[in-house]
């Protein structure tokens, strides 16, 4: 499976039973969906919705944008998708998507700001530690990282062209990613961390960023608000960080 294969899964799989209910005209208040896109079955329901029939052409921004959507932690994105999905269709709103005032396009654009946010800081803030396997004596880069929403998929390009021919793994608590020869294997998710700075890199790292620091510069507000905690855990500077920050003065605007 490639990588955009696995990022898109989620959408691939709901997409199908979205058409088809769809094609059936059941409006959004009819359906109850599960967490992984299915559809929850009623009690009168004999049978789930089969393939839709007819054509039904989306617009590549809708697609886009929902395959995004799809990764995103929260229940209610099915439900935000279909009735975005069932009034441009089925109402004819085909230019809703640029209306950003209306109350369903403004939770349609919040999945998708949230998930490129996520992803977008998964690709700054994830480090390798380099890892000797025992038996072989190759040398592997191993990562642990724990994103907000399933997002995997959508960073495997972006590591696989920065590490070149190396071999790579990503480890997350929902999937893993193995990269040997630039092929790319997913796994299940790992919630373990790597051994600890197997080659003393880390402690080099952080001697130098504690070298560097100049605590009359330190801003913490403007470093806790685009560096928050429970990003910063992730980088090998992490405890440097914490301990310099809490000895800094407090920071006041030059004037």
């Amino acid at each position: 499976m490639d990588a955009r294969t696995h990022a898109e899964q989620p959408y691939r799989r709901w997409l199908p039973q979205a058409l088809r209910c769809l094609a059936d005209r059941r409006e959004p208040a009819s359906i109850m969906w599960t967490a992984q896109g299915g559809m929850q079955r009623g009690l009168f329901d004999t049978e789930s919705p089969g393939p839709a029939s007819g054509r039904i052409t989306l617009s590549e921004a809708f697609h886009v944008r929902a395959r995004r959507i799809a990764c995103h932690r929260d229940v209610r994105r099915w439900d935000v998708l279909y009735r975005v999905l069932w009034r441009i269709c089925a109402e004819g709103e085909h230019h809703l998507l640029e209306c950003p005032a209306d109350p369903d396009v403004r939770r349609f654009e919040t999945f998708d700001h949230a998930v490129t946010m996520d992803t977008h800081r998964m690709k700054g803030f994830l480090r390798f530690q380099k890892v000797t396997a025992e038996q072989t004596g190759d040398d592997y880069f191993v990562a642990h990282y724990e994103p907000d929403h399933r997002i995997l998929g959508w960073v495997v390009t972006h590591f696989a062209k920065r590490l070149g021919d190396a071999a790579w793994a990503i480890l997350t608590p929902d999937a893993s990613v193995t990269c040997t020869r630039r092929r790319c294997r997913f796994g299940p998710g790992v919630r373990l961390l790597p051994s600890e700075d197997s080659d003393g890199i880390a402690a080099l790292w952080r001697r130098y960023y504690r070298a560097t620091f100049n605590p009359e510069r330190a801003n913490t507000p403007l470093l806790d608000k685009n560096l928050p905690p429970r990003y910063r855990r992730h980088l090998t500077e992490a405890p440097t960080i914490d301990e310099l920050s809490i000895d800094s003065p407090p920071f006041s605007e030059p004037k």
